[in-house]
């Protein structure tokens, strides 16, 4: 298995897990949702792993749901219920006050890692081509991805 393809598991795994966090927060507490501009979750929606996550921050806010009873029974029927029932079941260290904290910690983590994985994937698509076929604009960019990852 390649690095870049090993390193991508990795990243895949950790949004996942950080996807899951930030689920099981806005199902304790639903309006953890309108925490954020809809804009930073639309940063999201390339993101490996958090389409659950996004699915859930849109009904809430769209729906205005504020009950974490009516926000799982959305879900009832649903294939994504098995997914969402063992992160409502599990034991839970934060408390109440502490909530909004650490899901906006989570979700700034879920960007961190998303902008970290779309630059690399920017620059493996513009190192895979010859330099000579790169324009001006790619190179420069290529070069400010490089430094970045230097510093």
């Amino acid at each position: 298995q390649s690095r870049s393809s090993a390193a991508s598991d990795v990243y895949k795994r950790q949004s996942s897990d950080l996807a899951k966090k930030a689920i099981g927060l806005l199902l304790r507490q639903p309006e953890l949702a309108g925490g954020f501009d809809e804009e930073v979750y639309k940063h999201l929606e390339t993101a490996k792993g958090c389409r659950l996550f996004l699915e859930l921050v849109r009904v809430v806010l769209i729906e205005e749901i504020r009950s974490p009873v009516l926000l799982l029974a959305k879900y009832q029927d649903r294939v994504e219920f098995s997914q969402l029932r063992p992160l409502v079941e599990q034991e839970h260290l934060l408390g109440v006050a502490d909530l909004p904290a650490e899901y906006h910690d989570v979700v700034q983590m879920m960007l961190s890692k998303h902008e970290k994985e779309s630059n690399e994937d920017v620059k493996r698509r513009l190192l895979a081509k010859p330099m000579s076929e790169l324009s001006a604009d790619e190179k420069q960019q290529l070069r400010e991805l490089m430094q970045s990852k230097s510093r």
